[in-house]
């Protein structure tokens, strides 16, 4: 029995389906990092292939390929995710995990086997699945360093590879150590390329905005150029860290960092960019992943303040820990403002939306923490606009239970949340006034 025998068995996906959701990836999405290694001709033939009683297919090329089909499942012949084929996603990413312990026993640590690492770290992250994303984003890494993708621009790398570096390389390795930096952070689990990156080889890519970039590119070339920026920050982070021994001095050294993250928002222009982006989905998901790790970034440095000696391999989550400052509270709203955007104003597909935002991005923290704030402020009047704006991700939750009715436990706990909010914050006021 063939691997993709088992791994659709009782999913049937159309010969014109699979060839539409390619069609669809590769015209409107082609965003996943390392893509030019991967041939997008072979890709276009596995459908037939797969028909084909006697062509065998290595399962690593075929995690790559049901990635790719599950990415080409929302798009509807436009840069929108609105396609009623999204539904068969969880069906897709089910094909994924039935091939992956045929690709664990058969991998070597090709080309291949980190190409389907990488989409693998991807696509679990979108899928609420983050133990799979983080085994997936570390054995990438360790793909890596056995492919010698970490010297890229040593004069070794070509006489070991017999490959020449190109930029795509250099950004591909420079955003899988963006991913590493962030899992590191909001994971609470060791890094596996930041421990030795002083030993690395490999250059920033060669970027130009000045260019007439593709459709698309542009965006996707802030992206890359605000992520590394960030990556910068978060390795002075941790840098900061490794000489800190009490909370109030690590708040008061981490803060100005923070405060170079949201510089980097206003340098880029990326609300700007979002208001231009409003009918492009694609741009729009591009730039609201950047919106949540930047943000997020802020709220976990400092929760990270709190926990200096804490080795847990458990991410400590709780708005306890998060201190109540400028910073935090910022970053909050505006991954709160976000999240009902993403939900209410540009309809994203709502179960992967909300899986990405509370699972990737642990916005459920910025949602207690002001939340706490509404609760604990010194003047409840002020925190009117807080509680409208809990108010409205509570009710973009509820809507999308309408679709997915697996979220009704969460939006059930968010509106009694705010309702204990409301209590607290107007029975405060009515003794204020009193």
């Amino acid at each position: 029995m063939g691997h993709n025998t088992i791994a659709t068995e009782g999913i049937d996906i159309s010969l014109d389906k699979a060839r539409t959701w390619i069609h669809n990836y590769f015209t409107y999405s082609p965003t996943e990092t390392f893509l030019s290694l991967v041939d997008r001709k072979t890709i276009e033939l596995i459908p037939d292939m797969l028909l084909m009683r006697h062509v065998t297919l290595d399962p690593c090329i075929l995690i790559i390929y049901y990635v790719i089909l599950w990415r080409g499942c929302y798009i509807l012949n436009t840069r929108s995710f609105h396609s009623p084929d999204g539904r068969y996603a969880r069906k897709l990413y089910l094909c994924c995990l039935r091939t992956m312990p045929c690709w664990q026993k058969e991998a070597t640590g090709s080309i291949t086997d980190f190409i389907a690492a990488i989409f693998m770290t991807g696509i679990a992250t979108e899928s609420y699945d983050f133990e799979m994303s983080l085994e997936m984003h570390q054995l990438a890494c360790e793909y890596a360093k056995g492919l010698q993708m970490h010297s890229l621009d040593s004069n070794d790398y070509f006489v070991a590879t017999g490959c020449p570096s190109t930029d795509e390389d250099r950004k591909g390795m420079w955003e899988l150590i963006q991913t590493d930096l962030f899992y590191h952070l909001i994971y609470n689990k060791p890094a596996t390329l930041y421990p030795s990156l002083d030993k690395w080889q490999v250059n920033l890519p060669w970027l130009s905005l000045d260019l007439p970039p593709e459709k698309g590119a542009q965006v996707s070339t802030i992206s890359f150029l605000f992520r590394s920026r960030l990556a910068f920050i978060l390795i002075r982070f941790f840098q900061t860290l490794e000489g800190l021994e009490n909370e109030s001095e690590a708040v008061e050294a981490i803060e100005p960092l923070c405060h170079e993250i949201e510089i980097l928002f206003d340098e880029w222009g990326i609300e700007d960019w979002i208001e231009r982006s409003s009918d492009d989905h694609m741009d729009l998901w591009i730039l609201a992943s950047l919106v949540l790790t930047g943000y997020t970034s802020i709220i976990f440095m400092l929760r990270k303040a709190t926990l200096l000696k804490s080795n847990s391999p458990v991410p400590v989550c709780t708005d306890n820990n998060v201190p109540r400052t400028d910073f935090s509270t910022r970053a909050s709203r505006r991954i709160l403002d976000l999240t009902y955007n993403m939900l209410h104003v540009w309809k994203f597909p709502a179960a992967e939306t909300i899986s990405y935002i509370l699972g990737a991005y642990r916005a459920h923290t910025a949602y207690a923490h002001l939340a706490s704030n509404a609760m604990n402020a010194p003047n409840p009047g002020d925190m009117i606009g807080d509680l409208q704006l809990l108010d409205r991700v509570a009710q973009g939750i509820e809507t999308a239970t309408q679709q997915e009715s697996d979220f009704l436990p969460l939006a059930r706990e968010m509106k009694r949340i705010n309702a204990q909010v409301k209590e607290k914050v107007n029975g405060t006021t009515s003794e204020l006034n009193a």
